[in-house]
């Protein structure tokens, strides 16, 4: 194996082993991540005239983000009886089942048909007690 061989082996191991790492950065960020995440996060939320377009986007997608999160809590709540009232063994199931289609209706705008199958089970849990 000759020496520039190596040298690219060894920076294509290196360079695997760094996007590992913030892959997994990514996934668990630490508490100190978090705080400054929220930051920026805010930082950028409070510059309402700032029309620079990097800053533009990256408001809207934070506005965006906090839209859905807000919308998908109201569902949520609204409809987490109907979980919470079914068998014990699988109410977990059913609450993280409840939050990814919340989330999922709010993405996709399809809100009026989450309300109206969601609402469907919470008349049978009505009519049921």
């Amino acid at each position: 194996m000759s020496k520039n061989t190596e040298v690219n082996s060894a920076r294509n191991v290196n360079k695997k082993l760094i996007n590992k790492l913030a892959a997994e950065r990514k996934a668990n960020p630490s508490a100190a991540d978090q705080i400054k995440s929220g930051a920026f996060k805010a930082s950028i939320l409070a510059r309402r005239h700032d029309n620079a377009p990097e800053i533009k986007r990256l408001r809207e997608k934070f506005e965006r983000e906090e839209f859905v999160e807000n919308r998908s809590c109201d569902l949520y709540e609204q409809y987490k009886a109907a979980c919470v009232n079914s068998d014990p063994k699988i109410v977990e199931k059913n609450l993280n089942t409840l939050w990814a289609q919340a989330v999922q209706a709010v993405k996709t705008d399809k809100v009026p048909s989450f309300q109206e199958k969601w609402g469907d089970r919470m008349r049978k849990v009505k009519n049921a007690v």
